[in-house]
């Protein structure tokens, strides 16, 4: 990539990050908020990419830890994944992201005692990050576990616990929040 081609001779990789290189005493003139950007990418890379690095590749697990006593059941669909919960004990499924299907979609149904139902969902390659970011989430004391709450907040909703495969946590990444492509080096 541009990085390993034209950036990384001209770098040093420190504990803290990226900083410049030093010819002769004199640090060459890039700009740090551009070195922490591409630090920032490395590890966006690293959680997204950790396999293979062709397509990127997250494994997880979710396990419904609450349902409103208002609701009958919950079922989250991903794609043809599907996690059905219905005030029994719960167990936690392993999930992957991307799915293998084409197309994309994610859907958190909750079917009320009256037979209603409330939907949230989101389409798109991203859209199983997009219905989570839309969620209440909250960490679970770890880097790789964090409650998802779907629904209303005083009302009908479903939590679950999200544990990531990796304590580099795609699904909680401030790397990822607050990557910015810089402007010039």
């Amino acid at each position: 990539g541009f990085f390993a081609k034209y950036l990384a001779p001209l770098v040093v990789d420190e504990r803290n990050g990226y900083v410049p290189a030093k010819i002769d005493g004199v640090s060459l003139p890039l700009k740090m908020d551009a070195l922490r950007e591409f630090q920032r990418a490395r590890v966006i890379r690293n959680a997204f990419f950790a396999g293979s690095g062709v397509a990127p590749a997250v494994k997880f697990s979710l396990e419904p830890t609450y349902l409103n006593p208002d609701v009958l059941r919950a079922t989250l669909r991903n794609d043809a994944q599907e996690v059905i919960y219905r005030h029994e004990p719960p167990r936690a499924v392993d999930l992957d992201w991307p799915t293998k299907s084409d197309a994309s979609s994610v859907s958190v149904t909750l079917t009320l005692l009256d037979g209603s139902e409330k939907k949230y969902e989101a389409s798109g390659p991203w859209a199983l990050l997009r219905l989570f970011n839309a969620s209440q989430v909250a960490t679970r004391g770890s880097a790789d576990r964090f409650t998802v709450t779907m629904g209303e907040p005083d009302g009908p909703r479903v939590t679950y616990e999200l544990r990531a495969g990796s304590t580099l946590n795609p699904f909680n990444l401030d790397a990822l929040t607050g990557f910015r492509c810089p402007d010039s080096l």
